[in-house]
């Protein structure tokens, strides 16, 4: 579910700005993810919470932010998926 976020994610984003603010926003997008992860792992008392997925959307984004043409957005897609272990 998080790397279907992260194409939605994705498309707002490269439709709206410059790869230059895409990548700021996947930065703060990251550093958000952080901060909440440990916020969530202190609620559940347990570390790698599989509900909490900020890595797999900031993931998705970082590969995607890096495609040359948007027409491999759909092998992108299946290949994350498929070594996202």
């Amino acid at each position: 579910m998080g790397s279907l976020v992260g194409v939605l994610i994705y498309l707002l984003l490269n439709g709206l700005s410059s790869f230059l603010t895409n990548f700021l926003a996947l930065g703060c997008l990251f550093i958000l993810g952080v901060y909440t992860s440990g916020m969530a792992e202190k609620v559940f008392q347990v570390t790698d919470v599989k509900a909490i997925v900020i890595d797999e959307i900031c993931g998705m984004v970082l590969t995607l932010l890096f495609l040359p043409k948007p027409s491999y957005l759909v092998a992108a897609f299946f290949l994350f998926r498929g070594f996202d272990i």
